[in-house]
């Protein structure tokens, strides 16, 4: 098996890696071997393979940058992956709220990781990204850790309250690539998260 993939998760993938051809096949479905490259198998390399070549295909395909660049931050770890992650999200347009509220998460994420951007810049780009995502836990946590950062530990403990509030349970019934989506973007369905944000509530004293 692989990463902790079930039988029936290894099944499916082999099902679409015998079918599926990436210069031809469907985009979406393409996407969605990606992301069970991503978890549960933790293939992220062919993860990343597969976004890169989604995008050679479909430049455009904004939902495909937002996963390339969540890996590049949360996967390769590196400097110039962080840039390229970077590039690819500034591209993402404003008309879809949903993947402008995630580029301005991820961006935020990227600063933080490349240590280029000030605390208020971070903040910025993540009351943005709470401003067209409110009922996201992701950013409004981060924004809340940054503004503890910057001594108004009073509005942190607002937005991370505001956080626990947003927390909805997993479905089993959500499609691939929506619960994915909820646990690691969002941050919604995230595993453990209203532990997390509890116990950062106790930190804060309030």
């Amino acid at each position: 098996m692989r990463g902790h993939a079930t039988a029936e998760e290894e099944a499916v993938v082999r099902a679409l890696e015998s079918r599926l051809d990436p210069a031809t096949s469907s985009l979406a479905s393409l996407l969605e071997l990606a992301l069970l490259y991503q978890e549960p198998c933790h293939e992220e390399d062919k993860a990343i393979g597969l976004l890169e070549g989604i995008l050679e295909r479909d430049s455009n395909y904004s939902l495909a940058k937002i996963w390339l660049a969540y890996l590049h931050r949360h996967y390769s770890l590196d400097p110039a992956s962080f840039k390229k992650a970077r590039q690819l999200l500034q591209s993402v347009p404003d008309s879809d709220r949903t993947l402008r509220a995630a580029a301005l998460l991820l961006l935020a994420e990227i600063g933080q990781g490349l240590e280029d951007l000030s605390a208020p810049e971070l903040i910025r780009l993540l009351q943005a990204s709470v401003a067209l995502a409110p009922t996201w836990v992701g950013n409004r946590n981060l924004l809340g850790w940054y503004l503890a950062e910057i001594g108004e530990r009073d509005e942190a403990a607002v937005q991370i309250r505001a956080a626990l509030g947003n927390i909805i349970p997993l479905d089993p019934a959500w499609p691939l690539a929506e619960r994915e989506f909820e646990v690691f973007i969002t941050g919604r369905a995230a595993h453990g998260i209203a532990d997390r944000l509890a116990s950062y509530l106790d930190r804060l004293g309030a």
